[in-house]
This record gives C-alpha cells, structure tokens and sequence, in this order.
C-alpha cells in the first residue's frame, strides 16, 4: 500500500512537472524580449530593430523547438496499485501569443518599421536646395543631437549621415539630415526636451516614431525638429538667407514641414 501511494503520487508530480515546463520556457522568452540584455528572446527582438529578417526566423525556430521539445508526450503511470487506476488531467493547449512593438505617432500606436532614408531631387514637394552652406552648418547640430542621443543611451547611428538642404517657400530652407542605427524612440524624445528651449512633441505622421521640435542653445539659437524610429533618425534645421531661424510661435509650422519632407526622404524598406 505504502509502495503504491508513493509511485502515484511521483507520477503525478512527473506529469505536472513535464506540464509546466513548456509554459516555463514561454514566459523566459517573453520577459528576454522586454528586460533581457541576452537570450533567444533579446536575440529575436535586436533581429527585428536592426531589420535582421534571417536572425529573427532562427531565433523563433530555436524558441519553436525548445517549446515543443519540453511538451513532448506526457508520462505514462507505472506501478498502478492492484484494483485501481490512476487518472492524470489532460493537458491544456497551449496558447501561442503575438508579440510586436509600438511607437506612438501624435496619440496613435503605430507599429515600427524599418526605414531607409536618401535625399530625392524633391520632397515633399519642396526641391532640393543649391547652397552647401546650409547642409554644413546643419550637419554640426545634428552630430551634436546624435551625440547627445548615444550618450543618453537613446540609440546609436550606424554608418554616415545622408544630408541635403530643400527650398521652402518665401525664400525659407529646411536642412535635413538622417541617420540609420538602432534607437529607442522614447528615450530620444526625453533627451531632446533636455537640449533645447520651447520643446514640444507633434503629430509624427504616417511613418510613425516621434517627432519633436526646439530652438537650439547655441549662439546663433536655431530651430531644429527631430523624429525618431527604431531604425531611423532625422534632423532638420531651419534657415532664411542670412542665416539660422528660430521657430518660436511658429514651432507647430516647423513640424508640420518636417512631417512633409519626411514622407519624401524616409520609406519603409522593400
């Protein structure tokens, strides 16, 4: 009797045990995608910022495969006393969760993409520019943000900036400079309210991300936009002819131009 009581009562914490492996392993994989700096769930989600497609299918066939290999058949009684039998629950199904990031957009989740940027002989309507001038000076404060971003632990630029200036209406320039990197959209917006004066956020657009606007610290004090994604982050910079121009009640314009030359400069990768 004392045998038999024993060998039931093992089987059953055997049955338990296989059950609750699977859903063990879920949950670690679910909490690497969120907090983890290492794991097959911080690899899957670092695969999707950097557009990675290859890295992100292995990583979800390893998680595949390490799921169904701990919810392999469940184990069987043995040594059932005499004149009776041991009933084990059946497993529940197991529910498969989708997991994505957002990015707010003006008040709106807007799920992240990946995006290249380049400078098209138009854009939003507005052509390119002819004075070089305007591009140097804006590629100095845009190597400043992105400096500033890196050392906030905002994100890291990859690679060299494109760049190109484009001619507004009533003789105005917008700059525009972009980078490709791996950034955390939130974290970019804190750090850039802490870099400028008037800072407000705006309406992102279509592509998602954030979007903020300022006047620069620096003498001259000038007005620069910013939007962020993971993938992507662009700076634009606004000029009349003699020179750098602060938005100030006119903020709300800047970023309604920003939003306009974005549409042109940045596009979701094919």
């Amino acid at each position: 009797m004392y045998v038999s009581v024993v060998s039931g009562g093992v089987c059953a914490a055997l049955y338990w045990l296989r059950a609750a492996l699977p859903r063990a392993v879920s949950a670690t994989i679910v909490g690497e995608f969120l907090v983890a700096t290492e794991g097959v769930g911080h690899y899957i989600e670092y695969s999707r910022q950097i557009s990675d497609t290859t890295g992100v299918f292995a990583g979800i066939v390893v998680a595949v495969v390490l799921v169904t290999h701990k919810s392999g058949g469940s184990p069987t009684a043995s040594n059932t006393p005499a004149g009776g039998t041991v009933t084990t629950p059946a497993a529940k199904p197991s529910a498969s969760k989708k997991t994505g990031a957002t990015t707010t957009g003006g008040g709106g989740g807007t799920t992240t993409a990946a995006y290249t940027l380049s400078t098209p002989a138009t854009a939003g309507g507005y052509p390119l520019g002819q004075n070089p001038h305007f591009v140097a000076t804006a590629t100095a404060t845009a190597a400043q943000i992105t400096t500033a971003v890196a050392s906030g632990g905002g994100g890291k630029a990859t690679g060299n900036p494109v760049s190109a200036s484009y001619q507004l209406p009533a003789s105005q320039v917008i700059t525009f400079v972009g980078y490709q990197g791996t950034f955390t959209p939130a974290k970019v917006q804190t750090i850039l309210a802490s870099l400028g004066s008037n800072p407000h956020t705006y309406a992102a657009g279509p592509n998602g991300g954030i979007l903020g606007c300022a006047n620069t610290t620096v003498t001259p004090s000038a007005a620069v936009c910013v939007w962020a994604t993971s993938s992507t982050l662009g700076v634009t910079e606004f000029f009349t002819a003699t020179g750098p121009e602060t938005l100030n009640a006119a903020q709300s314009k800047g970023a309604a131009d920003t939003v306009k030359l974005r549409a042109g400069v940045e596009k979701k990768k094919a």
